[in-house]
């Protein structure tokens, strides 16, 4: 059954002013997502509450309550079930209404999938804040697969204007009284489905997206990754409570040397770095880990896994520092990279393995000049850096890249 109506009619809500301070105060989030965090909370108190009140629909969150923050955290827009519908709103200041935008998570996630996908516009006062909320349309999943336009630098897909439904009052009508309607109807676009990451993978993502440095998780990998990691619950609530635990501390996060000595290995561990040397592949034909001759048994070393993508591929490999102390007083420091013990596509029949072909290992000064830099060439077992000496106070970074994809690691001595 279709309803169409002559004159269609937008939706409006109004914000009271005491309920957005009382929305601030509850907002959990770092700097840098805290008002988007806000803007989300506030519009869903606003339309849940009238949509029960008012309407007198039971809308529900199509998730847990307590994971809308986490989600805020990251990604804009929160799912409503009226029924058996579930709705995405997706609120936004723009003063236009010239296209829908939607996060990549919201259409190409399986779970997180939605019937149908609303804007809501945000108009504040004079002082900047919310006082009123404009639903000006809607489409489909379907709609957004097949008519909208992708972003690949922010992940999102723009919905033209001119594809979606203006008309309000007859979509109320299918709420209202036609809760199951969409059943029979096609609103939901065929997706890709998202790898399986293994259990290392998964560690050394979280490893890497918690750091401070990475101010948006979600475009700093490629998005299948995100998106299986994003897809658990227990993924997404480990990644939340490590960036909102460590919001505004990069400078605390670079890497301290002088601890390394000071056997503070658990300083060392929490950034991914350790001291068990069988985590490299221990094969014969392999270096010794750290310098030469009887300078061996007197340096420290601490290795880490380094996970890099490209659209394509996955790859880890294991970052390994080795110190030194001179009778100067500065310190030398040996960096390599190395396969792991996991089989990759390098790995031979006889099991030996290779750095990825053109993989990269640059040394930088802390204002991020390239110093030096090594590429694996496809039968190398390892890469190295000449062996470099610091003062103490030196700041420099170890960058590894491949296909792209760029880790760097900041380190002080």
């Amino acid at each position: 059954m279709t309803f169409t109506f002559a004159d269609p009619i937008e939706w409006w809500f109004e914000v009271p002013s005491a309920q957005t301070d009382g929305i601030w105060q509850q907002v959990r989030s770092s700097p840098l997502r805290r008002w988007e965090s806000f803007l989300n909370q506030m519009c869903w108190e606003v339309m849940r509450s009238t949509l029960r009140q008012d309407w007198g629909l039971a809308a529900e969150s199509a998730i847990a309550p307590t994971q809308l923050p986490v989600f805020w955290e990251h990604l804009n827009g929160f799912p409503l079930m009226l029924g058996e519908i579930r709705l995405l709103l997706l609120p936004t200041e723009a003063i236009d209404d010239e296209e829908l935008v939607v996060p990549q998570e919201w259409i190409d996630i399986p779970s997180f999938v939605s019937d149908y996908y609303l804007p809501v516009q945000i108009s504040t006062d004079s002082e900047g804040q919310p006082r009123s909320l404009r639903v000006w349309g809607y489409g489909t999943h379907q709609d957004v697969k097949a008519l909208g336009t992708y972003d690949a630098d922010d992940h999102t897909y723009h919905l033209d204007a001119a594809y979606l439904n203006r008309d309000l009052s007859a979509f109320e009508t299918i709420l209202q009284f036609c809760p199951s309607a969409t059943t029979a109807a096609v609103t939901q676009g065929a997706i890709a489905p998202l790898p399986t990451l293994t259990a290392t993978q998964i560690e050394n993502l979280q490893i890497r997206l918690s750091h401070p440095a990475i101010l948006s998780p979600r475009l700093s990998i490629p998005f299948a990754l995100w998106g299986s990691l994003f897809e658990s619950e227990r993924e997404r609530q480990r990644l939340y409570q490590a960036r909102v635990s460590t919001a505004g501390t990069v400078e605390n996060r670079r890497v301290q040397l002088q601890r390394w000595f000071q056997s503070q290995i658990q300083d060392a561990i929490a950034e991914g770095w350790q001291g068990l040397e069988n985590l490299l592949s221990p094969q014969a034909n392999r270096p010794a880990w750290g310098f030469r001759g009887t300078e061996e048994e007197e340096s420290t070393v601490r290795v880490k896994p380094i996970l890099l993508a490209s659209e394509t591929a996955i790859e880890t490999v294991m970052l390994r520092v080795a110190l030194q102390p001179e009778a100067d007083g500065r310190i030398a420091i040996l960096a390599q990279v190395h396969p792991t013990n996991e089989p990759n596509e390098e790995t031979m029949s006889d099991g030996t393995q290779y750095v990825p072909g053109q993989l990269s290992l640059s040394l930088l000064s802390d204002a991020d000049e390239v110093l030096q830099t090594v590429q694996a060439t496809e039968a190398d077992h390892y890469i190295q850096l000449r062996r470099f000496r610091c003062p103490v106070g030196t700041r420099f970074s170890l960058q590894v890249e491949w296909e792209g994809d760029r880790i760097l690691e900041q380190f002080e001595v």
